[in-house]
């Protein structure tokens, strides 16, 4: 991004070319979902990065710097199954709650 987006949905990694503080949101949600995420100075204008744009990329950010490559087939695809649950998810439904109730009157165990 050339600048921080104030809203971000889920994606695999972060590139800005402005600086972030610690604390700024893009750098929470960055480390909430276990995302890379780097400052790069003039990123955007970059022809090693311009070049992966819409490819899937390999994306690691170390203390040290960043490497970003065009990842293989066979790397993404062996990292999809790293992440894939090993058993399905079903989430649990209470439909005996049939009226609207004021947030006020529940809690975390109400869910």
């Amino acid at each position: 991004f050339k600048s921080i987006p104030n809203d971000l949905s889920h994606v695999g990694g972060i590139i800005t070319d402005e600086p972030q503080t610690p604390l700024s949101h893009i750098n929470l949600k960055a480390k909430q979902n276990n995302m890379p995420n780097a400052y790069v100075k003039g990123a955007s204008t970059k022809p090693e990065i311009l070049s992966l744009v819409g490819k899937v990329v390999q994306y690691v950010v170390r203390a040290d710097g960043y490497e970003l490559r065009e990842a293989t087939q066979e790397e993404a695809d062996a990292w999809l199954e790293s992440v894939r649950p090993s058993t399905s998810q079903t989430p649990l439904s209470d439909l005996s709650v049939t009226e609207p109730v004021r947030l006020t009157e529940i809690g975390n165990a109400d869910w």
